[in-house]
């Protein structure tokens, strides 16, 4: 009894520190963003090497999305099981889009382009490598919109669908980085549809997958997924950052990263720390889009040059998260008015 109970605690700490590891994870994108920006003045030292690596960030997200979206797939299944896809999309779409379209745009008002406005809202832009806001969430949509067929597909095929998914979408990636002479920000998304398998795989597992050879197994698994990216890094072959085969190494990286993350949090408990990181994890989808275009530029907006540098992304960084926070209400509000709108209909 007790190594059941054992078991359960294990698979549910994941869950436990949902909103923890997303912090972590776009404090990671941020950073990474911050020392990689054109000119950028800003280093960490040693952990540059680290925060270099910081696009796995968005490897945490979409791992943790498609391990959340099990259970939200199970309510509205339980809900309403006839009308259970249309309830699922509705609260996706809603997550996603109000936020979305509103960032999207204040670009085009700053940009004073309303040529990517349609493209980016629509989507459209990214997979067809026009104008865009950004790669993510096109790719997350798409995911989303595809959660249902992969959950049955992997409900009938377990883990041979993952198998088999990682080995074409690997093909496809060797073949780019060979034929292609320039980066393709698609193949972003292309590297990413295993780990969002692989996590819509770990949140159907049986509570009898979840014990301690599994979690020995993901930690070596870690490891070698580390090893591989550190010789995709210094590969004399030329190895296209935007080709898909750095971000999939992090298939074998995030899981059990995650579970140490989850491990570490849970045994040093620092109840102000967690609160710190869910807070950034719950606005995360906002932070994610606004820091991006400021974070990139930040070498070119105003007076950057007549501060300190350390000071001005203290500034910067404390403007992000207090629009994000408001942006994240607002669409709280807007969407709790629509909604009495519709019952009252």
């Amino acid at each position: 009894e007790n190594f059941h109970n054992h078991k359960i605690q294990n698979m549910d700490l994941i869950s436990k520190y949902r909103s923890e590891l997303m912090g972590i994870a776009i404090i990671w994108v941020i950073l990474y963003h911050l020392i990689l920006t054109q000119n950028s003045p800003y280093s960490f030292g040693f952990l540059d090497s680290i925060l270099g690596n910081g696009y796995g960030g968005v490897d945490i997200f979409l791992y943790l999305s498609g391990f959340g979206l099990v259970r939200s797939w199970n309510k509205c299944l339980q809900q309403n099981h006839s009308h259970a896809i249309n309830l699922f999309y509705k609260r996706r779409i809603l997550r996603l889009a109000p936020t979305y379209i509103f960032i999207c745009i204040l670009y085009s008002i700053y940009q004073n382009n309303w040529n990517t406005l349609f493209y980016s809202i629509s989507t459209i832009g990214h997979w067809i490598n026009h104008n865009r806001y950004d790669w993510y969430v096109p790719t997350i949509l798409l995911l989303y919109l595809s959660f249902p067929i992969l959950y049955k597909l992997i409900q009938k095929y377990k883990f041979r669908f993952l198998i088999i998914s990682f080995i074409i979408i690997l093909l496809v990636t060797i073949s780019f980085n060979y034929l292609s002479i320039t980066n393709d920000l698609r193949m972003l998304s292309i590297s990413r549809i295993p780990i969002f398998i692989l996590g819509i795989y770990h949140g159907i597992c049986p509570i009898s997958y979840f014990n301690r050879s599994y979690y020995f197994r993901n930690t070596i698994l870690m490891f070698i997924g580390l090893v591989l990216l550190f010789s995709l890094k210094h590969s004399p072959l030329r190895i296209l950052f935007c080709g898909g085969l750095y971000q999939l190494t992090f298939l074998f990286i995030t899981p059990g990263l995650c579970h140490i993350i989850s491990w570490t949090l849970n045994t040093i408990k620092l109840p102000i720390l967690n609160r710190i990181l869910s807070l950034l994890g719950i606005l995360s989808y906002e932070l994610y889009l606004i820091h991006l275009k400021l974070i990139e530029n930040i070498v070119k907006l105003p007076f950057f040059g007549e501060i300190n540098h350390w000071v001005y992304f203290t500034i910067l960084i404390i403007l992000i998260i207090t629009i994000s926070y408001m942006t994240n209400k607002l669409m709280h509000i807007i969407l709790n008015i629509i909604s009495k709108i519709k019952f009252s209909i």
